[in-house]
């Protein structure tokens, strides 16, 4: 996807937006943006799940930041995500943190109109090693999931004609 390019239909999934830098294009003001007319739909995981400490995580301690800051989170791992025992010639991943309220501010200062934003309690995999898997093949904390969001959903639309309210006429009294 080129970022100076815009597009009928964004469709932006599970891991897409750590991968961006803080100084790049993040949702509506920096990338994920439909043209004039056009949809922008953005499932990712929820930042407050991207805080917790894996290898404490029936504990949920706090390990990783939540909002935006220059420098990456910088992590190490032999083999990639999907835990298939090929081993990784390059260990060494970089990703940026975005907190929900930053995503939501990019959509609306690309002139995006979110029509729907969800926080899900659930996921399609074993995030964590301590969550179950329900009847559903939905995985959730073993204890009181409602606790922590651990995806989102974020569905908005780009007006066929831009309105900037801050300039907008205003009704008279």
């Amino acid at each position: 996807m080129l970022l100076n390019d815009r597009y009928d239909l964004v469709y932006a999934s599970i891991g897409a937006i750590n991968w961006i830098p803080v100084d790049r294009p993040l949702t509506g003001r920096r990338g994920f943006t439909a043209g004039p007319g056009g949809r922008t739909h953005l499932r990712d995981v929820h930042p407050m799940a991207m805080l917790i400490d894996p290898e404490t995580d029936a504990e949920l301690r706090l390990r990783y930041p939540y909002g935006e800051r220059a420098e990456p989170v910088s992590l190490e791992s032999e083999q990639t995500y999907v835990d298939d025992g090929t081993p990784l010639a390059h260990k060494l991943t970089h990703e940026w943190s975005h907190g929900l309220g930053e995503v939501v501010q990019g959509a609306l200062d690309a002139g995006l109109v979110i029509g729907k934003l969800e926080e899900h309690h659930y996921t399609e995999w074993q995030m964590l090693p301590s969550m179950v898997r329900e009847p559903s093949g939905r995985y959730v904390l073993r204890e009181a999931p409602e606790r922590l969001p651990l995806l989102f959903t974020l569905q908005a639309s780009k007006p066929a004609r831009s309105i900037n309210f801050s300039t907008a006429a205003k009704p008279s009294p």
